[in-house]
């Protein structure tokens, strides 16, 4: 009695991940500067739905569309870290601009030594801020090259 338990559980549990593998699923999703695109696993092959100002195109990975669609999904992958880089080093601007500030109320006078601390760490801020800002805007330029060569525009 205890082995026919144990082999149907065991039956039992294995059944929906085998049906679970056969189906198609979703790989990854990622959404940057009005492109998106959903990666699906197919059964043979990987299925690309990228969209645009509300159009989306379908298109099913070959290899003569491979390079294309390495080049689009790298372009995104490179303009999310872009936007991640951007936002944080904007965010460490605004915190070293208040904790100046409360320092400067608290004490009504800042030295010379911290002042050019904190104008460095405030200038390199938003150095990176600027040049993250520009290698997005370039990303998202190269995004939308590969989105235009795929969908045959």
């Amino acid at each position: 009695m205890l082995k026919k338990l144990v082999l149907f559980v065991v039956l039992v549990t294995l059944t929906p991940l085998h049906i679970l593998a056969a189906a198609s699923s979703v790989i990854q999703e990622r959404e940057v500067g009005g492109y998106r695109f959903t990666m699906i696993g197919g059964e043979h092959s990987l299925i690309w739905k990228i969209a645009h100002e509300g159009r989306t195109s379908t298109i099913y990975q070959n290899k003569e569309n491979k390079e294309d669609l390495d080049q689009f999904y790298s372009s995104m992958s490179e303009a999310a870290t872009h936007r991640f880089t951007l936002i944080a080093s904007t965010g460490y601007f605004f915190i070293v601009c208040i904790t100046t500030l409360i320092f400067y109320i608290k004490r009504k006078h800042i030295p010379l030594s911290v002042g050019m601390i904190i104008v460095c760490l405030a200038f390199g801020a938003l150095y990176f801020s600027v040049t993250s800002f520009l290698e997005m805007q370039d990303a998202i330029r190269d995004v939308g090259y590969y989105y235009l060569r795929l969908v045959g525009e």
